[in-house]
């Protein structure tokens, strides 16, 4: 009997670590989500509201001129609550031209604002 019950853990692991494996194996090409376009940019992410509800940046002719008025290629990232949207510049850039873009974002004349988008954190 000593023998059999020495077994049992390593027969219930090994078992534990073949489903582990194959739900791992599973997920990892079916739960893949496919490439966005802002999952490809690599440049900095920008919060734009725009001064009508009804406008919708995520629509290539007013996402083309956002990209014209900020001087850069723009991708659509998502809708955030409070009407604003979250846009990602397509290309890296430094510090100096991202305030410099978003000067340029906020003057057009459909931009309620434009800022940066950074994590938030409480203060202590």
């Amino acid at each position: 009997m000593k023998p059999i019950s020495r077994a049992l853990p390593i027969i219930g692991l090994s078992m534990l670590l073949g489903s582990t494996v194959v739900v791992g194996t599973a997920c990892s090409t079916v739960c893949e989500k496919p490439s966005s376009p802002a999952t490809m940019a690599e440049g900095p992410r920008l919060i734009v509201k725009l001064k009508d509800p009804a406008a919708d940046p995520s629509q290539a002719g007013l996402l083309s001129a956002l990209s014209q008025a900020a001087g850069a290629e723009l991708v659509y990232v998502r809708a955030m609550s409070g009407g604003a949207h979250v846009l990602q510049v397509r290309d890296a850039m430094g510090a100096a031209t991202g305030q410099s873009l978003l000067r340029r974002l906020a003057a057009h004349e459909g931009v309620e604002y434009a800022e940066a988008d950074r994590l938030m954190k409480p203060a202590r």
